[in-house]
């Protein structure tokens, strides 16, 4: 099992950047490993609203990467299926972005970026 601090999907859940974790709605993916009920009941297809674990976190775990930008396959069939069902599959482009950020950067400039950007709506 691979240790894993932030979401592997590319979003940063943190009381400051999430909606579900600011009004107490969810514990994000990392907390709940891998089960965060407010980011899959709200954000995604009907096709993921029963599941129990985040396909993308299972599949993190399978591969023992930290997120799907260090994944050889990425962006793969099951990132591209977790898409917000309210924008579309283009919802999914913001979050290939910063994978690629933090692949190249480092997660600690990709929390940077995510936090400056965040108040422009990625």
């Amino acid at each position: 099992m691979v240790s894993i601090k932030y979401p592997p999907c590319g979003r940063l859940c943190d009381s400051e950047t999430c909606e579900g974790k600011k009004l107490g709605l969810c514990q994000g993916c990392t907390e709940s490993e891998g089960s965060p009920v407010g980011c899959i009941k709200s954000e995604h297809p009907q096709e993921y609203q029963d599941i129990k674990v985040c396909p993308i976190w299972k599949c993190s775990q399978e591969k023992k990467v930290e997120h799907c930008g260090q994944c050889q396959e990425f962006p793969c069939k099951i990132f591209l299926r977790w898409y917000d069902p309210k924008n579309g599959k283009k919802s999914v482009l913001p979050y290939i972005g910063l994978l690629l950020i933090r692949k190249k950067f480092g997660t600690e400039e990709w929390i940077k970026w995510i936090k400056i950007h965040k108040k422009k709506e990625i």
